[in-house]
């Protein structure tokens, strides 16, 4: 998870870098360390912003690709964190019955 969200704030942070637009925050248009910080401390709501934002750099809006990534992140994050979850549970089971 951690590779998913470093790996995606670099290559934003590269696509706006590269774009070579001055930022401008009353249009929403920010820096690339800026938009690094963001998408890595609040990705799930970030990079879909961070998306739909790229229109202001000569790119694609890919807005609805970013909401759909999103919820595939959170129900991966989820479902691997009961798994995890239920693991723990059964381990510390066993090593009571061996009280």
């Amino acid at each position: 998870m951690l590779f998913t969200v470093l790996g995606t704030a670099l290559i934003a942070a590269k696509e706006v870098n590269n774009a070579g637009i001055k930022p401008d925050r009353k249009k929403g248009i920010y820096s690339a360390t800026t938009w690094f910080f963001l998408i890595t401390f609040l990705w799930v709501v970030c990079y879909p912003i961070y998306l739909y934002k790229r229109k202001h750099y000569g790119l694609d809006n890919k807005f609805f690709v970013g909401i759909i990534i999103s919820i595939i992140f959170l129900v991966s994050w989820g479902v691997m964190n009961s798994t995890i979850e239920n693991k723990k549970t059964e381990i510390i089971k066993q090593l009571n019955f061996f009280k």
